[in-house]
Order: C-alpha cells, then structure tokens, then sequence
C-alpha cells in the first residue's frame, strides 16, 4: 500500500522500500539505490561515502543532505525526532520530507549550500510530526559538504531538539510573575528578595510603603541599606543570611531605618530559597512594622498566618513548575525502565539465536528441526511485543570503551575534517611517532574532534590554518580549579588562526548552551560535548586563546599500556576435551530450556534447578557429579551472583559461569570475577564458555 509519505519520496526522486524497523544502517542496506538518482552505493562519491559512515557510527542525533536531489539520509539518535516518517525517510528529498517544516528553514539551508555554515538556538519550528500541528524548538547548525573538488556538494546536521526545556521555561516564567503579584499583593509587608550576595532583586508595594525607598532606587542595591548603623558593624545582614541558610529561615525583632532615616521597630523574618537541585539562590525578608507595641501579639498571629500562606502558595507554584522541568529528566528514567525490558529481550534473543545455531548442525532429525523452528517462531512472536515497548521509551546511551590508537583515529577523519571546513582552510595532522593508545570510546573520540574542529572553522570565518598535534605526555597540567595531575596522558591539540576568546568568557566556553558567537548562529553543545567527553574518560580539556590570534584547545586522555590493547585469544570453538556435567540455573522455562538442550547437544551431560535455592539443594545432594554450574544472574530470591558466592564458599573448587542480558548490579560492580556470557548467545559462544571453565578446573590444584 502506497501512502502519501511514498508518494512525496517517489517525486523525490527516491525507490520507495518497504517500512519497517531497524537502525539506520539496516535503512540505508534495504534501499534499492540502483533506482534512485545517486546509483548503486559502489559508485558513491568518497566524500558522501565518508559522512555516511561518520554519522551511522557518531552518538550524536545528526543527518547529511547530498546531491541535486538533496537526498536525506539519517543515523540512530536522530530517527527518534523523525516520528511516523522515520519509516519512509531513507534515501527521500529533503523538502518533500519535511515540507511542513520547510518554510522555517529554507533560507538556512540555502546558506549551507552556498557555502556558509550557520548555528542556531532555541529556534521555533512548526511542523505536524504526528498528523496535528506543534511548535518545535530545536539547537542545530547546518555545516556545507565539500566534494573531491572543493565544490559545495551537500549538508552536515548536528540538532537536538530543546521543547521540552523552552515549555518549562515558560512555566516557570509564568510562576514567577503570579510569585510578583503576590509580592505586590501583601501590602502590609515589606517583602524583599535578594541574591545570594544580598543585593535586592524584588521590592513589592509594602516595602515601599513602610521603607520610603521607591523600587526603582533599590533594586541592585544592598539590603544592608534598611539596617543601623550599629547592625552593619555588627556584620547582622551576613549573620541573618547565615542562619537562614543553617536552619532554613530566621526571625527576630529590632530596629531597621526607613529613607528618611527614621528608625522603627519591626518583626522580620528570613527565609532562604533553592532551586530544584537544593542550592541556595537567593533570600527573602519580610518586615512588618511593630513600633506600636499594644498590637505586638495580634499582628505576630496575623505575620505568621500570611507567611505561611505566602510559602504554601510559593511551594505549589514551585510543583507546577517542577512538573514541567521533569520531562526534561524523562531519559534517565526511560533508561532505568528499558533496562528491565531488555533483560526479557535478550532472554528471548538467546532462544531465537540459539535455535538458528542448532538448526544449521549436520544430520539434524526432522523432528528436532520442527522443535527448533517452533521455538524460533513463539519467542519470535512474544519479541515483537517486547519490541513495541522498546518503541515507547527513549534509549540511554553509555560510554563503550575499548583500547585504540588516537593517532589513526586522527589520521582516518583527516579527509573528513577537510570537507567539513571547506576548501579556504587548511587542515594539517601532526600525529605523534609512537603509538598513542586511550582507552576511551572511539565514536565519542572522532565526535569530540569534529565538534573541535568545526568550531575552529567558525572562528576563523571560513579561512584560515587548522593544525592538529598528537602526542604522549607526562602529567596533565592544572584546569580551571583542578591541580595537575601526575600520570601518563595522550594530548590532542587543534590550533586555529580564528578571532580567539574574550577573557572574560573562557572559563565559560564549556557550559552547556554557552556560545561566544552572535545570536542565532551557535548552540553552544559542541564543546559540552568535548568537555563532558573528556571528563568520563578520566581526562580533562583546557584551552589557550588571545583574542585576534586565535585558540588552542587540547584534550587529555589517559594514556592506556601496549599490554591493555592486545586482546586476549579467542577460545577454540567445540567442546572441552571430556564430556561435562552442568548444572543449570534458570528462572525461565524457554531459556532453560533451550540451554540443556544445547548442552546435551555439544556432549555434556545436564541438570536443571529452576532458582539458586533449587541449585544449592542439588549441590548438597552430591556436589561431586557437577563439573560446572551455568547460572543466570537476575532470578526471584537469590541472584547468580548470590548463589556463585555461595558455591565459592561450599565448594571451592566448583567453578561458576554466569549468564545474563541485563543487570544493574553487573553494570556497576562488574562480574565479581565469575565468567561471564551474555544475552543472547550463540552456541559457539557457549561451547567457548565452556571451554574456558573447564580449563580453569584443569588448572586449580584439587
């Protein structure tokens, strides 16, 4: 069935292909490129070739626009922003594609493919993702892509979408005017909010009324201004905001000075305000004259009363706005509820991927190939449920690091770098002579860079030197208010001859959405990126600039040893040299049993204990006919990592291998020192495993 999204591709100039899931590589693969304009993908131009794999492989949510044809292609972290036309946005015109967005920003996008990269933030965008008109905002820049020739061939787009933090500024911008007119409102107060130095920020009527002063005379001044002479010696403003911060709030009776330097007598209290995350951003004094000492108790019930009120209301508007800011805070509670799917899942995995491995085996019954295909197709069927939860949620992506060497990551983007800065600059590599091995995630390594070097490029307007230097050192110098750090590091330094950095900006270039630039052409992500890249991998980044010679920004990565990069030797495939007996542990009935069978398949000889208490029941029957134990690790009552503990302590000799395809306690603490196979895996896989096990009981001394 052709709907009005394959129409709109077809006009494009692209083969429609049938919609379904996958990651954006499996998408471009089911592609019929021999029916499209840009040819088979042998013929691609290396440039395109280049960026393509640069975006299927980077963590970062971007897309690339190539050709006449303007031909759309896409990676994993952005197609969640696509929503129901992910399916036929492959290989699509990009103004078909998103022709209700186009009128917002067709004039960027001429600018990028005449050449002229551009930034913007917070930009509005209406669009109808979902079959009804939204306002959108986004952070993006558009970045030109030059071809072999130097000609202007297609677009770069790094973007994120940022509605659901402008909606929650807008809630609490909201909240802070109804907060106003409350202050306004309680005209028998005087009601001051400061900063947290004590300079006035809000003055209502009240304070006006009891005080003199006009608002527009205090604002920015100090709150010491309303106390004697005698307390601001005393040092009274500053011990105030100190037992406010101690104890929450403070209240006391004593002399203040109103403009016309008359002194009277007041009940006061201060109370300290937080933001969401607890700190301390500001206080309020609320004053009420008490010279008239006959109506000292009946106005002190009447100040209580009102501030009570006055905070529980403060309290509820503060909620409403809390509710807003946490859709912002969504993923990382998606990524806590995807993580208990995914267990289920690879369960699943485990018996499909397992089965295939059975069925392609020599000499195969009729009867256990049916089996096999039946398995296949039930747990098939109960994935394409688990699949459409996984839908529903944001993905959490983690770090994957893994010894390499910088220096051919540097060397391997170098033609990348040069077609994203344009044929006026000059790109140079400079790579260190010996190896320079980090161990760090490579995909977030070449982002870091690009994002480095793209931001070089604006600097310099399009023309000038960039020159890139790798090398290993000794000891990271201090950062900001970090001291050095003795060690061994890798450094990656990019130079450019741009306009550099005002001083008083730099030591805020790396906060998120912080840019240097004119309005509407920087983001400011790009160097949060490099920043945050380079804090988790236990490294750090600083920079050097003068304004009108341009900046230079190095990262440090701890420097990995020669030994960490060799990888160990891949286990024999087959079986061990005897026949085993394994002790099965599984709490689901496929999965379990899928593995005896697998099991009694390479040889071995097999038992199954439906949790870790059955197990250790079957261990103290007669621990002795057990070779292994093959446990998985999340099960009710008594985890693997529990029962691997206990047979370590019974039976020391016994080994352990644990299985698994989700488990937070693994995420964190590792596998305890347990061999480890995880979800799904494949026969060879298990036979390894094995393998491994066996050869370890073969080395311990009995």
């Amino acid at each position: 069935m052709t709907t009005a999204g394959d129409t709109a591709i077809d006009r494009a100039g692209a083969a429609p292909f049938v919609s379904r899931g996958g990651t954006a590589a499996e998408l471009v693969a089911a592609v019929d490129w021999s029916a499209h304009p840009l040819g088979p993908q042998a013929g691609w131009p290396p440039a395109l070739a280049a960026m393509l794999r640069f975006i299927l492989t980077s963590p970062e949510s971007m897309y690339i626009v190539w050709g006449p044809q303007r031909t759309f292609f896409f990676n994993d972290a952005y197609a969640p922003l696509l929503g129901p036309r992910v399916a036929q946005a492959m290989g699509a015109g990009f103004r078909d594609l998103w022709a209700d967005a186009w009128p917002a920003i067709d004039t960027m996008v001429a600018r990028a493919l005449a050449g002229e990269g551009s930034e913007f933030e917070d930009f509005h965008i209406p669009m109808a993702r979902y079959g009804e008109a939204e306002d959108t905002w986004w952070s993006f820049s558009f970045s030109p892509i030059y071809d072999d020739a130097g000609a202007v061939a297609g677009m770069l787009c790094l973007t994120n979408e940022v509605t659901a933090r402008i909606l929650a500024q807008r809630a609490e911008q909201e909240a802070e005017a109804r907060n106003r007119q409350i202050l306004d409102s309680a005209t028998d107060f005087a009601i001051v909010s400061t900063d947290p130095r004590g300079r006035i920020t809000q003055w209502n009527e009240g304070a006006t009324r009891t005080l003199g002063w006009e608002k527009a005379e205090m604002i920015g001044e100090p709150l010491d201004r309303i106390f004697t002479p005698e307390d601001i010696a005393a040092g009274r403003p500053a011990h105030e905001m100190t037992m406010a911060l101690e104890t929450g709030a403070g209240r006391d009776e004593r002399w203040h000075v109103r403009r016309n330097g008359e002194r009277f007598w007041a009940d006061g209290q201060v109370t300290v305000l937080r933001d969401e995350a607890g700190a301390a951003n500001g206080f309020v004094k609320v004053l009420r004259d008490r010279t008239d000492k006959r109506l000292v108790e009946e106005e002190l019930r009447a100040l209580n009363a009102t501030l009570e009120d006055h905070v529980a209301r403060e309290v509820d508007a503060r909620i409403r706005t809390e509710e807003a800011l946490r859709q912002s805070q969504k993923v990382e509670a998606i990524g806590q509820l995807t993580g208990g799917v995914a267990h289920d899942f690879n369960n699943l995995l485990t018996v499909i991927k397992g089965s295939v491995d059975l069925l392609r085996r020599p000499d195969l019954t009729e009867e256990k190939r049916r089996r096999y295909t039946d398995a296949i197709s039930d747990t098939a069927d109960r994935a394409v449920k688990l699949t459409s939860q996984l839908l529903a949620f944001a993905r959490r992506q983690a770090l994957k690091p893994v010894v390499f060497d910088a220096g051919e990551n540097v060397l391997a983007l170098r033609d990348m770098l040069h077609s994203l800065t344009g044929s006026q600059i000059e790109v140079t590599v400079e790579p260190g002579g010996d190896p320079c091995l980090v161990d760090a995630d490579p995909s977030q390594f070449d982002t870091a860079l690009v994002n480095m070097a793209v931001n070089a490029r604006d600097a310099m307007a399009g023309r000038g030197t960039i020159r890139i230097t790798l090398g290993a050192v000794s000891g990271m110098p201090a950062v900001r208010s970090h001291p050095a750090v003795a060690g061994e590091f890798v450094a990656v330094a990019i130079r450019d001859t741009g306009c550099g950095i005002p001083a008083d900006r730099i030591d805020k270039i790396f906060e998120p959405f912080f840019t240097t630039k004119d309005v509407g052409k920087g983001t400011g992500l790009g160097l949060s990126q490099v920043f945050g890249f380079a804090k988790q991998s236990g490294g750090d980044v600083m920079v050097e600039s003068v304004e009108g010679e341009g900046s230079t920004f190095t990262i440090y990565l701890p420097r990995a040893a020669a030994r960490a990069a060799e990888a160990e030797p891949a286990a024999v495939a087959g079986v061990p040299a005897k026949s085993a007996c394994v002790l099965v542990v599984e709490d689901n009935p496929d999965v379990g049993a899928f593995a005896v069978q697998a099991l009694r398949e390479l040889g071995h000889h097999t038992v199954l204990a439906a949790d870790g208490a059955a197990a250790l029941a079957e261990l103290e029957k007669d621990a002795g006919r057990f070779d292994i134990v093959f446990s998985d690790v999340v099960m009710p009552g008594m985890t693997g990592i529990e029962l691997g503990e206990s047979v370590r302590q019974l039976y020391p000799g016994l080994p352990v291998i644990l299985t698994s395809g989700y488990s937070s306690v693994l995420a964190k603490h590792g596998s305890y020192g347990f061999e480890l196979l995880h979800k799904p895996y494949s026969i060879d896989q298990l036979s390894a495993v094995l393998q491994r096990g066996a050869a370890r009981l073969q080395r311990e001394p009995d």
